[in-house]
């Protein structure tokens, strides 16, 4: 995806991420 774009807050993306992901499996 768009990392360059959201370099600024990589915390707040990998929690989403990570969310999404539990949620997904």
């Amino acid at each position: 995806a768009n990392v360059g774009q959201r370099c600024k807050e990589p915390q707040f993306i990998r929690t989403l991420v990570s969310a999404i992901l539990e949620t997904s499996t």
